[in-house]
């Protein structure tokens, strides 16, 4: 009796099922952390995809980085727009480098479900205070210049967003527990500031990324 053939799921799920902690190496400073880096990942996790016969591409298409895993005719991917990671700006050449890396660590990660950092319980109820809400301050966007507003929003947003793991069902709850929030505020939250803190990030990866090769050189 001939014997059927894996699917690519079954042989994910082998995959799966073998991957440990992925070796970190990343240092990342401004956090006082270590983050798996895409040479990590890669490292880590080519032996065994290439044990159970399994490929990896990327390739960009409608100005999306698509990561595909492959077995025979089957593929499973997933895919992020690179547009919102790019500026109009002279860097953008750099930017569309820094942000592939950035997709494609991701990409593969979320693929075979592995851990990138020191991740901290998106809930974070412990350190919640429990002050009245009518005594709580409003969330008000920074002031000053631009340079000292971004540095704020930095402080203010992008770490504990990045910190805390925040994501669009929980990050509202997070600042509420702190702050009253204005309607505008809540939308700010739950439509720009996570994507906000992702870029962020992925230019400060990138500048250890760059440090690192010139430290190399």
């Amino acid at each position: 009796m001939k014997q059927e053939s894996a699917t690519i799921y079954e042989l994910l799920s082998k995959v799966q099922g073998e991957l440990k902690a992925v070796p970190k190496n990343g240092k990342n400073p401004h956090f006082k952390s270590d983050y798996a880096t895409l040479d990590d990942i890669i490292q880590y996790t080519s032996p065994i995809l290439s044990k159970h016969n399994l490929s990896v591409t990327h390739i960009i298409q409608d100005m999306c980085l698509i990561t595909s895993l492959h077995f025979c005719n089957e593929k499973v991917s997933t895919s992020v727009p690179i547009s919102s990671f790019i500026q109009n700006n002279k860097n953008a050449l750099h930017q569309l480098g820094s942000a592939m890396t950035y997709i494609k660590r991701y990409n593969l990660a979320a693929l075979l479900n592995i851990a990138l950092g020191d991740d901290i319980d998106g809930g974070g109820s412990s350190d919640f205070n429990n002050t009245p809400i009518a005594e709580l301050p409003w969330l008000n966007w920074p002031r000053g210049n631009k340079q000292n507003q971004y540095s704020a929003m930095i402080e203010l947003f992008y770490e504990p967003i990045l910190q805390q793991n925040l994501n669009e069902n929980n990050i509202f709850n997070y600042f509420s527990q702190t702050h009253k929030i204005s309607a505008e505020m809540r939308e700010y939250l739950e439509c720009n500031a996570i994507h906000e803190a992702a870029q962020y990030n992925a230019q400060l990866e990138a500048q250890l990324d760059n440090q690192t090769d010139l430290n190399n050189v």
